[in-house]
């Protein structure tokens, strides 16, 4: 009887914490599955040479998401009259498509640009004046961006790896390179995420 009732207690034992393991399995992919929330480091891509962003999900169409994401960088100026910082802070709409633990993102958005430049103030009243010392002058300008990016992410796990390809289009941006009433530029994209 006692063999009988010690072979009972380990069956039981043994259902019992095969059960408890699998509750906790669902559990921690439940948990990684409803963060809908990220942040990223991400080098070159929309930020031109970094970003730091902000990323949630919208809405969830299983297999497929759609996230927002919004962003900055700040990198130092090249005017050669005093040291400024440049800003760029890019938004996005992405729409995602997920396959276990690959995840394919397309994107577009726009990234707003805060450089400084050299300008020299002549006008009518200051032509005899020359020459004249060059002042800085603050410039907006906007430029789109695409985002074709393969993160890899399994569901356990809250840290996630990515890899992209981003055009960038300009808008004319006198005395500069991008000078063309279209300018393209194309960046490539690397980044690590964290989900929470």
């Amino acid at each position: 009887m006692k063999k009988v009732l010690s072979i009972l207690i380990v069956i039981v034992s043994f259902a019992i914490s095969a059960k408890t393991q699998e509750n906790i399995n669902k559990n921690v992919k439940k948990s990684a599955l409803i963060k809908k929330n990220n942040v990223q480091l991400e080098f070159l891509g929309k930020g031109l040479y970094y970003s730091l962003n902000y990323e949630r999900e919208l809405f969830d169409l299983s297999p497929f998401s759609i996230y927002y994401n919004t962003g900055f960088c700040i990198f130092p100026s090249n005017t050669s009259l005093e040291s400024t910082n440049e800003l760029i802070l890019p938004n996005q709409i992405n729409i995602a498509y997920h396959y276990e633990s690959h995840h394919f993102h397309f994107g577009f958005g726009t990234s707003f640009w805060r450089y400084h430049t050299n300008y020299l103030p002549i006008d009518q009243g200051n032509l005899n004046l020359q020459p004249l010392a060059p002042i800085l002058e603050k410039q907006w300008e906007i430029f789109s961006h695409l985002s074709l990016e393969y993160r890899y992410c399994k569901e356990s796990q809250d840290w996630f790896y990515k890899v992209g390809y981003t055009p960038l289009f300009f808008a004319p941006i006198p005395n500069s390179a991008f000078n063309k009433s279209i300018n393209y530029q194309t960046s490539l994209t690397l980044g690590v995420g964290f989900k929470f």
